[in-house]
């Protein structure tokens, strides 16, 4: 009796070992992407992200248009695709890493998006950094969604010139 029981147990842990250890399916993933929004040239650099820790939507005050910002995404199973929009304004110079094939980039006026493929025999990508220019003042929104389907977005970052009047408001400070 005592050998089945060891038997059974023995069993028991290499099947809860395989479960624990062995591949993690798709459909587990619930942790949507880190994603950031930098305003490189406020004084200093504001960056706005989905995290617990970060301020998710504000502003940013800059010297001159056009001015760059930096999108960042990253996911431990994969970034799918990110989106950057600037309303009203137009996207420029956008740099993505990495670079294509392995990312397939769109860009329409006031809106960038950008797809990374999950290739047979090839790692994901897990994460990215996209810089732009947006040509004048303008409302940025950003999102991501990585590769088991988890989307997230970061709120709305007003980016305007210094000499706008116009209060950031409550909690969202200005950096000039």
């Amino acid at each position: 009796m005592t050998w089945r029981l060891t038997t059974l147990l023995a069993l028991a842990a290499a099947i809860a070992a395989t479960a624990c250890l062995g591949p993690r399916r798709r459909g587990q993933d619930t942790t949507p992407p880190l994603v950031k929004i930098t305003v490189l040239e406020s004084s200093p650099p504001r960056t706005f992200a989905n995290d617990a820790t970060s301020q998710k939507a504000g502003c940013a005050k800059v010297e001159k248009f056009p001015t760059t910002i930096t999108l960042t995404a990253a996911d431990s199973g994969g970034v799918g695709a990110v989106w950057l929009r600037s309303l009203p304004g137009k996207i420029t110079n956008v740099r993505v890493e990495p670079p294509p094939p392995e990312s397939q980039v769109g860009i329409s006026g006031d809106l960038l998006s950008v797809r990374f493929a999950r290739r047979a025999g090839t790692r994901v990508n897990v994460s990215t950094v996209i810089t732009v220019d947006i040509g004048q003042a303008s409302g940025v929104q950003a999102g991501a969604t990585d590769m088991a389907g988890n989307a997230i977005e970061v709120g709305q970052v007003n980016v305007r010139p210094l000499d706008d009047p116009t209060e950031c408001g409550v909690g969202a400070p200005t950096a000039p």
